[in-house]
């Protein structure tokens, strides 16, 4: 009798277990395209990553691990089946040389991964920058400048200030870029404008 109630108990744990993890797994089928967002045309042959939202035990905070990749065909479309644990959220990332980094998330059961989604890559374009103290030199030892709001600024430190750095911007544009200095102490701004086509490097040269 002892027996069979703990046998009985055994698969009764089996059970539920089984019906917890039916529960929490959900298989899914997404498809999305990845295009160039300049033009909308389709970047093809290119890796797409599938990726899992998770808060890992012991730890406090939640992290995006890959689980998956897949490639986009002849019309840049991809493809992904997965079982999926409905309350991690999931993320689908492409990274192209020459182009900025796009990602995009979605719930599972969501419209976007029922009916699919547009992940949008945009170009990059280069500036690539000349700081030059000439003779006679002004004394001047830190430089710093900005190419727009959303790029770090850049420091430059020498006696006199002579290199080169290469920035990223948006291409086709015509984006504000500000550089600053001190005199005695004194900090004095000065600016231009400029613009460069997708996929190209444009030049710009700081002498004083």
């Amino acid at each position: 009798m002892y027996k069979f109630s703990f046998l009985l108990f055994t698969i009764t744990l089996l059970l539920a277990a089984s019906c917890e993890k039916k529960d929490d797994f959900v298989s899914f089928s997404s498809t999305g395209t990845l295009i160039n967002g300049d033009n909308q045309e389709p970047i093809t042959n290119t890796k797409v990553y599938r990726m899992q939202y998770t808060l890992p035990e012991g730890v406090s905070f939640e992290r995006w691990d890959y689980v998956d990749s897949t490639y986009t065909d002849e019309n840049g479309e991809f493809h992904f089946d997965f079982d999926a644990n409905t309350s991690y959220r999931h993320g689908f990332y492409a990274r192209i040389e020459h182009y900025f980094d796009y990602r995009q998330v979605a719930q599972p059961g969501s419209t976007k991964i029922r009916e699919g989604f547009t992940l949008p890559l945009f170009p990059k374009a280069y500036l690539e920058v000349r700081v030059k103290d000439e003779l006679p030199y002004s004394g001047i030892d830190t430089m710093q400048f900005s190419l727009t709001a959303f790029h770090p600024t850049e420091w430059l430190y020498g006696n006199p200030i002579d290199t080169t750095v290469i920035t990223v911007m948006r291409p086709d544009e015509t984006q504000a870029f500000l550089w600053n200095f001190p005199i005695d102490g004194i900090w004095y701004k000065d600016g231009d404008w400029v613009s460069c086509p997708a996929f190209d490097t444009c030049y710009y040269e700081i002498t004083f």
